[in-house]
This record gives structure tokens, sequence and C-alpha cells, in this order.
């Protein structure tokens, strides 16, 4: 029954199916493994006056008042409520609907959990979660702590925990084989492991879930990262059966390329070219990891590899995480490749029915040698002539599988396509030991001449004036464009919209004299697409975005960033925002402007940033020196195609993984193959690599 798709949970229909599915819960086994993002107690309530801001409490009262208003981002109910004491609070609410709104009553009694923010106008709680009743002796308070788990949109965190409640009781039923050593997992069983990860009893501590040490943890943890190390090693075993396209460089075209640069490529860019064209002219299939940090050049390495490809009668297929950075490597390989007369097209969710059957039309043909996109590319209606090579960029937002599905396009018989995988994420060793433990690496440790090092500065939200002044001035009197980047909000996306408008809002009554565009998750992507060609065409003096232009933006004359809370974020992350700017020659500024004071661990790592540019050393001290509840972007977290793992806080179990997934794919293949069912779909590809 774990197997059974999660239509067979009485009250799940196709809709709430197509909503689990978008966040990879397919099965009942699938709502097993997904543990929650984090606990709240709300097992006692504390008095508004006793309150600590910032810190997530339970407090509750009588409503005294009501009133809606209008924004930019929709409606806003507003109330005020006072507690047992009389101590007043101020509660906002965003996107609720009419009839949420309608239970809203003068004297009823709310309970609310979030964060207390204190001004000298009073306390106030932004957006909380909230219960209604007619006194307050109607609410029912838990035993336990309340497990809270990450949604998408139209699905609610009390939704999953109803839903993995019926998965467990399921669990306990049938029961879960024990696939793993007892001796390895100290005598816990995987559905003891689940069930203390689900249902915590306070007294188990608020952090089990970010604790590295929490035993039940990493009993799961070590059964996945087994998991998927046995799937990649029985991949990279399987690759030495496969052939493959032997793509001899002819140089023609590529010397025809090299004198069309203005610039010369680095001794790194052509060492790196030269393990590719290696790999390429062998006859098995080349499994390789192109890293390299912000603005070092990957991309023309990868537009010199695909012309071994072409030279030799070949397709080659360029696949990004999002259709922004898709439609930059269109742009970047169309001015590069079309002078040689090669055809290079795009693929994505935007082309009309008309132009898309002919983009599709071409890909079968022949006609179109190079094909970028996204997700898209793996469709079932995408049929290639001849792709001979694949291209994947930022790899860890997509996970083996998706590469492998890529790959099947290419197949023919025992022939597979040569992989090219790039990151200018740097990878951190116990990284490279788990989700890229089958690719052989090349490292372009060298930036372009005449790059200079992006000045790095902490300031405070007394500089906020001088800032803002700094950057009136440089728009005005230089010309420069600068990014504005919103904090991360937990897991909020109404939160992080909301908190870019209201920055934009501010911006634009603080400085009328600049042109300043807006950008965030909420925006269809055509209206995303649009607002970054008016930012790089130089309509826009400022974009104020949330973390969305991580990648995939390329704008020379950019040449300030402001990431404002940058506490909020991961170092490798905040890292990657900064290669932002110094795209060009000029000197290039990174602004950490925090809001609040920050803890001594986020001065820390802060400190580190500003004085340190080398990508690999910070990813490092990123695990080094990560303190447990900070937040790291939601990108970040996890190790793509994982449901359980997170390389920053499993270093310490992923040896330990590595050496059981050998132990056991030698000499048990068929409990390997079961461990990698468990953990992946039933029609996964991965399954079957």
């Amino acid at each position: 029954m774990l197997k059974d798709p999660v239509t067979e949970i009485s009250g799940v229909g196709k809709k709430m199916a197509e909503k689990l599915n978008a966040i990879s819960i397919y099965t009942l086994a699938d709502l097993l493994y997904y543990l929650p993002l984090r606990y709240e107690d709300h097992t006692t309530i504390t008095p508004i006056d006793s309150a600590i801001p910032g810190v997530p409490i339970l407090v509750g009262g009588r409503i005294l008042n009501l009133q809606t208003k209008s924004t930019r981002i929709g409606s806003v109910l507003e109330c005020t409520i006072a507690d047992e004491n009389e101590t007043r609070l101020k509660l906002s609410f965003w996107h609720l609907y009419p009839n949420q709104i309608q239970e809203f009553e003068k004297n009823k009694f709310i309970l609310c959990f979030g964060t207390i923010e204190s001004n000298i106008f009073g306390c106030s709680m932004k957006h909380p979660n909230y219960w209604l009743a007619s006194s307050m002796s109607d609410f029912n308070l838990p035993d336990n702590l309340t497990a809270v788990y990450s949604v998408t949109k139209g699905l609610k965190t009390e939704k999953i925990a109803q839903l993995v409640d019926t998965a467990l009781k399921t669990a306990e039923k049938e029961g879960l084989d024990e696939l793993l050593p007892p001796e390895e997992t100290g005598g816990i069983t995987l559905l003891d492991a689940l069930k203390h990860m689900h249902k915590v009893p306070k007294d188990l501590g608020m952090d089990l879930i970010n604790n590295p040490a929490n035993p039940y943890r990493r009993r799961i943890v070590l059964e996945e990262l087994t998991a998927n190390t046995a799937a990649v090693y029985i991949a990279r075993s399987a690759n030495g059966s496969y052939s493959s396209y032997p793509l001899q460089s002819k140089g023609i075209l590529r010397a025809r390329m090299l004198d069309s640069l203005s610039f010369v490529p680095t001794g790194a860019q052509l060492r790196v070219t030269g393990e590719i064209d290696t790999d390429m002219k062998a006859n098995i299939p080349m499994l390789r990891l192109l890293q390299g940090d912000v603005g070092s050049g990957k991309t023309l390495v990868a537009a010199m590899s695909t012309l071994n490809a072409i030279e030799n009668g070949y397709q080659t297929a360029i696949m990004a995480p999002t259709e922004i950075l898709a439609g930059q490597h269109y742009q970047k390989f169309t001015s590069l490749l079309s002078p040689l007369g090669i055809s290079v097209v795009q693929l994505n969710g935007r082309l009309k029915s008309k132009e898309r059957k002919e983009t599709l039309e071409r890909i079968a043909s022949g006609e179109a040698q190079i094909v970028i996109g996204t997700h898209a590319l793996f469709q079932e209606q995408v049929d290639f002539k001849n792709l001979a090579y694949v291209i994947i960029d930022e790899q860890h937002r997509f996970g083996v599988e998706q590469r492998l599905k890529l790959l099947s396009k290419g197949q023919e018989g025992n022939r597979l396509p040569h992989q090219l995988i790039m990151t200018a994420t740097p990878i951190p060793r116990t990284l490279a030991m788990t989700n890229y433990a089958d690719l052989d690496v090349s490292t372009i440790d060298e930036l372009p001449p005449g790059r200079k090092p992006i000045t790095t500065k902490l300031i405070g939200n007394t500089s906020r004036g001088k800032l803002l002044d700094r950057i009136k001035d440089v728009c005005i009197n230089k010309k420069w464009q600068i990014y504005w980047v919103c904090p991360l909000i937990e897991e909020s996306e109404i939160l992080d919209c909301a908190a870019a408008e209201d920055e934009y809002s501010q911006l634009k009554k603080s400085l009328p004299e600049l042109k300043i565009g807006l950008v965030h998750g909420r925006l269809s992507g055509e209206e995303k697409q649009q607002v970054m060609k008016d930012f790089k065409d130089g309509n826009l003096d400022m974009l104020v975005a949330t973390t969305v232009i991580e990648v995939g933006v390329d704008v020379p004359n950019a040449n300030i960033i402001v990431i404002e809370d940058p506490q909020r974020l991961g170092l490798a992350q905040l890292h990657q925002l900064r290669g932002r700017v110094g795209r060009g020659q000029k000197q290039s500024f990174c602004m950490l402007y925090s809001t609040t004071e920050l803890s001594s661990a986020a001065s820390e790592r802060l400190k580190y940033l500003c004085e340190n540019s080398d990508g690999l050393k910070i990813a490092e001290k990123d695990l080094e020196i990560r303190g447990p509840g900070e937040y790291l972007g939601t990108k970040q977290t996890g190790v793509a195609g994982m449901k359980v793992a997170d390389f920053l806080k499993d270093q310490a179990v992923i040896s330990k993984a590595n050496s059981l997934a050998r132990k056991i794919t030698d000499n048990d293949l068929a409990t390997a193959k079961k461990l990698i069912e468990r953990w992946t779909r039933a029609d996964s590809t991965f399954t079957n690599a």
C-alpha cells in the first residue's frame, strides 16, 4: 500500500494529487519521507508583554477592531487584539479569501503563531497562522510540538500533516523492511525514526530537525545517502558498458570563433577545454563536471566543446534551470556561433503554438544544431535527430534523475551522448562525494584578465541615507546600474514578494530621479523576462528583486549590488549574488545591508565573505561555521533529488554512506536495488540507471 498513489487516500482527488506531485509527493511512501521543515511550539500561550521580538510564539486574545486596506499586492486585513492582561497587538494578514475575512468578527477570540515586532507605535505581528473561536476555553492546545511542512499554493501544512498521519498508520500496519545492517543503524528501525521525526514530544526539543546528531534523523539520512550513492555507483558502472560518439575536434570552426573574439581565453579555459576534447574523442560516454567561479568563462568553454559535435554532424542540447538563464545562454551562444553559420534554437514554455511546432520540427530534422531550454527539453514530444552531446548548467537544481531523462533523448541502442555538467556553485568535497560521484571534474581556477575583485562591505541601517546618496550619485553621474536584493523570509513566497514590494515602494519615494524596476517569484515568466530585458538594455537604473536573480543575469553596467539582511542567506548563495556585478572592467561593489542587529555567528560569516573571493573556500567555510537555525535559502539547503539529506548538515554521514553503498552494491545487488527503488519513484529513470 505504501507504493500506492496518493489518490488512494480518502479525500485526495485529482486536483489535490497534482498539488502534492508539485512537491514531489506521488505515493504514501513519499509522504513518510517528507519531513517537517521545522517545529513550532503551540503547547503554551505567551502573554504579549512577555514576547521577545523575533522569537516565534503563540499568543491569544479578543478582537477589538477590524479594517481592510487595498495595496499593490492585494488586500490586507488589519485587526487589533488584547490578551487577558489587556496588552494590545496589531495583526496584519495578506491574501485572505473573502470567506476567511468574514470569519473575523469583533469580540471573537483568536490564537496567533508568529513573531512580534516592536516599535514606538506598539507591537505588531504580520501574517501569522491563526485560529478563531468564541472563547479562549474553546481552543485545545496540543501536547506535542507542531510539525510545519514546506507547502505549495493551495495546500496547507495542516493538510500535509493529516496525510502524513495516514501514511504512518499504513506503515505501522504493513511494516517497513529493514534494508541496512542493524549494526550500522544503532538498532533504530526506519519506521521508528520516521515516527520520531513527524511526531515530536516537547521534551525532545525544537531543533530536532536541524540537529545532525539526532539519531533518528541520522538513521533516515544514512539510508537515503546510501541509496543515492548506490544508484550513482551502479550508473557509473553501467556507463562503462555503453558506447558513445567519438567526436574528434577538427579545429576549423573553433579557430574561426577564437579569431572573432576581442580577448584571449585564459590558460585555465584552454586546459579544461583540452580535458573535455580528450573525453569527447573516446568511444565511451563522457561524464564530466565543469566548475568555475562566477565570471570565470565556463560558457566560452562550453561553446568551444559544442563545435566538436557540430563538425561531426551531431546535435547538442543545453539545459538550464530557469527561463532567464536559458534565455541568456541562447543570446550568448547565438552571438558566438551564428556568425559561423550554426543554427541555435530556444525551446521554452512561452513559445506560441505555431512557433513551438516549427521549433520541434527543426529539432527533429536536425536543422537545429544547438537546442537550448529548461525542463522542456526532455518532454515526450521533443525528438532529436542525432543528439550526441548534452550540457546541463547548474545541475544541483535538477538532480541526477532529470539529467538521465535528457540523456535518454540521444540514446540509440547501447550508445549514449557525452555529458558536460556546468556549475558556478562551488562544490565542496562532501557534496562531490554524493551527487557528483559519477563525474570527472574540471575546474576553471582563473578569472579573465582585467577583472577587478569586488569590494564587499557590511553596513547597518544607520548607513541607509549615505547608501542611497551614493546610489543616486553613481546612477546620475556615472550611469551605473544597481541591484537591490530583498531578503529571503523562510519558505514564504508571499512574504518574500511583500518585502520586495515594500522596499520597491520605499526606494521609489527616496529616489524619485531614478527609474526602478521590480522582479520577484510571483510574476509570470513573460513579465520577469521583460523587466530583466529592460534592466539589461539600460532602461532601468535599479532593479529591486528577490533571490530570483541569483543565476542567469549578466549586465556588465551593473556595478553595485545591495543585499538586504544578508544574514538570512548562506555564504555560497551570497557569493552567487555578489557575482551579478563585476562583469565589466569597472570596480564593483557589494553592500551587505543589515536592517537588524547581527548575531556573532552571522557577523563572523559575513566578515569572511567581505575578506574572501574564492568561491570554493567560501563554500567550505559555509560548511564549517554555519550555525543551527540560520537560513541558507530554499535552493541551497538540500542535495538535489533527495528527500531528507542535506550535505551541509550531514557531511559526517556521507563517508559512512559511501562505504556502506559500495559494500551493498558489491555483495548484495538485490538489496541495493530495493534501496534505490524505495528512495526514488517507481517510474524513475534513476531506478533503472
